[in-house]
């Protein structure tokens, strides 16, 4: 009998006769990126045609799922609240789990259908000790190798058992994650709330993590006519696992078309964040006391997302119709074929604030939030002294959590292999001018060295320093994604080249023509051979290039659509303040 032994994550060791779920069992530190000599299982989303179909079935089944679990948090907690309230909670939360589980389970099944004699040692660790307390825990767990190896156990033992051979059972401790408690974070936040619920007066409009600079913060609500107030979210408790609350299912309720459907039925109530069961009541009561009672409208660009104590707040407000703005705070926005974030932002909003482009009902084209005029290149004079180019790598998790067209997962290390590309088409003359900028994360998948031994005598930067730092030296900016610092370069004015592969960016129609037009003047390619060449062919004369009438017709239309420049940002942003007032 030929078993062979399924890896599933770097937890376990590499053993002969072992076959590997994905790249991701892998820590990457070789520059050559070859996994040739491993058996490795294909990776289910490198079919982007069915990634494209998964998102409309998730997407689908997210829907009907939220419908039902609304009514039973309902019933648990002895509330009435709308299904609308429901979603901005535990809405991004329930989107992310529902891919996550599905992406897990149909690696899974892949291996079970191209293996026979598979062999698998469970870990045996306590599910309690992989139910998150809020959502932004949830976020750092999902990205680990041992909340996912959890995942994997619970799979296989619920929905494949007989198809596996069990090694002898063993326990093993892995990496638990907990939640720091920051005494200063909630000390500072304590003075805070007395200062800013003293300033604030009823109908006052309510901002929170705008992405907006916060001098523009503060000016604006200077121009709004209120006193400026700066919020923070409390630090949440650690709760309590109480059974009582995890007591059910939504068996009687949901009608399941699949295996899969069972199995996640099955462990949401397990696995759902503490903060929506055992912590909502205490949640709920204090966010009350810590955020405004009679806000006039609730602006936020970040907090939608992750941040439980500000959502439990904002979705009550929500009901008694005061209205929800989100600020658009991503580049692929827009631009991007479908992404769950997107269409998530839409739904919980009642105004959505874009930087250029109009194609949903409750979008508002107004400004790119983040940009500063002083770093606006008006002519050829002010790139006079700038020698540098900067390469701006970006990252991804190495485990897939939400479904956008963007690279998932492994399709990071094609990403890579694009950029080593990319380096070794330049000649040594543009090497001396360049400084590589690497991404804030490396998500623990990434070898420290591994950037440092492909750019050898390279200036390199961790990633802890902003883009925005760089503008003062930089005389061209290499964008590597369909991403914001693209965006912002655009719109500065900044000598831009960005190159990524359309097969993992998938564009939507409308940005499919735009990117035509940069791609006819030289700003946008589609291979990294395409991107060095051209930088050598220019480097000479990148001046003459960008600021050549037929580029600069095409960059402002670009920029018109998707990331408008104004130094009249908070005046634009007042004027919207003010008309919603009068509504």
């Amino acid at each position: 009998m030929n078993e062979k032994i399924l890896i599933t994550t770097g937890i376990k060791k590499k053993k002969k006769n072992s076959i590997y779920l994905g790249k991701w069992c892998f820590k990457i530190k070789n520059r050559k990126l070859d996994f040739s000599n491993f058996n490795i299982l294909p990776y289910h989303w490198d079919n982007r045609s069915k990634l494209l179909k998964d998102s409309y079935y998730l997407d689908e089944l997210y829907e009907y799922i939220l419908k039902i679990l609304s009514k039973k948090l309902n019933s648990i907690h002895d509330v009435n609240y709308p299904i609308s309230y429901w979603r901005i909670l535990i809405g991004m939360w329930l989107g992310h789990f529902i891919q996550i589980v599905f992406d897990r389970w149909s690696m899974i099944d892949i291996a079970v259908k191209n293996e026979k004699n598979l062999v698998y040692e469970n870990l045996h660790q306590k599910k309690e000790n992989f139910i998150p307390n809020d959502c932004l825990v949830f976020v750092h767990m999902y990205q680990s190798d041992a909340w996912n190896e959890h995942l994997y156990d619970i799979i296989i033992n619920n929905s494949f058992k007989k198809k596996f051979i069990f090694l002898k059972k063993k326990k093993k401790n892995i990496l638990i994650l907990k939640k720091k408690i920051r005494i200063l974070s909630s000390v500072y936040s304590f003075f805070l709330k007395k200062y800013n619920n003293f300033f604030f007066l009823k109908n006052n409009f309510f901002f929170h993590s705008t992405y907006l600079p916060k001098l523009d913060e503060i000016n604006l609500q200077f121009h709004l006519r209120q006193f400026p107030t700066i919020w923070r979210s409390d630090t949440i408790p650690i709760f309590e696992i109480n059974k009582k609350y995890r007591s059910w299912n939504l068996n009687e309720n949901l009608v399941c078309k699949n295996r899969f459907e069972k199995f996640l039925i099955k462990i949401l109530p397990t696995y759902m964040p503490r903060s929506y069961l055992e912590g909502f009541k205490i949640l709920e009561k204090k966010s009350d006391k810590s955020f405004p009672r009679y806000p006039g409208a609730i602006f936020t660009s970040n907090s939608y997302a992750y941040d439980d104590f500000f959502k439990i707040w904002a979705a009550k407000k929500s009901i008694k119709k005061i209205p929800i703005i989100i600020g658009q705070h991503g580049g692929h926005m827009g631009t991007c074929l479908f992404g769950f974030y997107l269409t998530h932002q839409f739904k919980i909003s009642n105004f959505f604030l874009t930087w250029g482009w109009k194609e949903v009902k409750k979008n508002y084209p107004l400004v790119n939030l983040l940009l500063d005029k002083k770093n606006l290149i008006k002519s050829k004079n002010d790139l006079k002294n700038k020698k540098k180019i900067i390469l701006v790598l970006t990252g991804w998790p190495k485990f897939s959590y939400h479904i956008s067209a963007q690279p998932i997962s492994v399709q990071y290390i094609d990403y890579l292999k694009d950029i080593f590309k990319f380096n070794s088409y330049l000649n040594e003359k543009v090497k001396q001018n360049l400084i590589v900028k690497e991404y804030f994360q490396n998500f623990d998948w990434i070898d420290k060295n591994l950037i440092k031994k492909e750019f050898k005598n390279i200036e390199i930067y961790d990633g802890k320093k902003k883009l925005k730092e760089f503008y003062k030296i930089s005389k061209l900016i290499i964008s590597t994604s369909n991403s914001t610092s693209f965006l912002e370069s655009m719109a500065l004015n900044i000598p831009t080249i960005l190159f990524f592969n359309p097969v993992h960016s998938e564009l939507n129609k409308s940005a499919k023509k735009q990117f035509l037009e940069l791609k006819r003047v030289g700003i946008y390619h589609e291979t990294a051979e395409s991107a060095a060449n051209h930088l050598v062919k220019i480097e000479n004369n990148i001046c003459e290039w960008w600021f050549s009438h037929k580029l600069q017709v095409v960059r402002l239309n670009f920029c018109k659509k998707y990331s408008i420049f104004s130094d009249k940002k908070v005046s634009i942003l007042k004027n919207f303040f003010y008309k919603l007032k009068q509504k």
